[in-house]
């Protein structure tokens, strides 16, 4: 008791009290607080994260429209897309399936 009390002495000659009261409340911010500095750029990060991944289905949603489109007014294009995504074919047609080697 006597070192913890001769230690607070020491502290108490060289900070006020408005310095400690300070000093305690950086220390909850940075680590002890639920919405402590680390969390929050954890949060920071993982919004640019989620920001990017909405943008990314932006664009695919944009195209499947434009293909959507494209299927429902040309019928020409429909059929080359049931032909090609589905195999499908006429009945008096035969359909060689050529792969490429990697």
């Amino acid at each position: 008791m006597d070192k913890l009390l001769k230690y607070w002495k020491i502290i108490r000659r060289y900070t006020n009290k408005y310095q400690i009261v300070f000093a305690v409340f950086l220390i909850m911010i940075l680590f002890v607080d639920e919405h402590n500095v680390f969390r929050r750029i954890g949060y920071h990060r993982k919004i640019n994260e989620l920001k990017k991944e909405i943008r990314y289905y932006e664009n695919e949603k944009e195209r499947d429209k434009k293909k959507l489109d494209e299927l429902q007014s040309n019928d020409e294009d429909l059929e080359k897309f049931a032909r090609e995504e589905y195999l499908m074919k006429k009945d008096d047609e035969d359909i060689f399936i050529i792969e490429k080697s990697k």
